[in-house]
């Protein structure tokens, strides 16, 4: 059961991330390299010995292993989470597709959204713990509700959905108007849009694929009343 899971996910995260990684070519980098240039001339680089990718193409090429990295992981779980479910089919994928996003994209992003290079954020490891907190929190609080038994515990998903977000993201204090700068919310706004297609390329795949044995079983299973 492993080894086909893990196919699939393979193959559907190659795609997956081969698709993101084009639509950010499109659509995402080039706000990143705006807002980078911003940065430089304004002298507020923050990291200048960091490593930087040399040319658009190097550049391309490490988004595109990333990504893949990346959309594979996510294509495990959700590989497995309908597994146990026993769901399968591309409808199905892309309804688990859709809750991926909500829980893992959408429900963090409500708190720290994602943000250009040169934006004033709260530390690091603050922001990591709280995307944890929510994500954890999110995934639990869907499956209370979606496959919870009895209000009480659907109630508690309701709750749990809330928690990190009445706790609060961690902010960085200051008011950055960079932050709120048309530059910044295409980017955003790009990025939920880019995320969107990821986790449905992602489920649609991945229940395909799920599907595809039972349905060469049937093909090749006799009548029950043959020889």
């Amino acid at each position: 059961m492993f080894w086909p899971m893990l196919r699939a996910a393979t193959l559907a995260g190659i795609v997956a991330g081969v698709s993101l990684t084009a639509l950010q070519a499109w659509s995402v980098a080039p706000l990143i390299r705006d807002a980078e240039r911003i940065e430089q001339a304004a002298g507020r680089d923050e990291a200048p010995d960091a490593w930087q990718p040399g040319t658009d193409t190097t550049r391309v090429a490490a988004t595109a292993v990333a990504n893949t990295v990346l959309a594979t992981g996510f294509a495990l779980m959700l590989s497995g989470a309908m597994a146990l479910r026993g769901d399968r089919g591309w409808r199905a994928g892309i309804a688990w597709g859709v809750a991926g996003y909500a829980v893992v994209f959408v429900a963090p992003s409500l708190g720290v959204p994602p943000s250009l290079p040169g934006v004033a954020e709260a530390p690091l490891d603050a922001r990591t713990a709280w995307w944890l907190l929510a994500v954890a929190s999110s995934a639990a609080g869907l499956a209370a509700i979606v496959f919870g038994r009895g209000l009480a515990l659907r109630a508690l998903g309701v709750a749990l959905l809330v928690m990190p977000h009445a706790i609060g993201a961690p902010q960085d204090g200051a008011h950055d108007p960079q932050a709120t700068s048309e530059l910044a919310r295409t980017f955003v706004r790009n990025a939920y849009l880019t995320n969107a297609a990821l986790w449905l390329v992602l489920g649609a795949i991945v229940g395909a694929l799920r599907a595809a044995p039972s349905s060469r079983m049937r093909s090749v299973t006799p009548p029950s009343g043959g020889p």
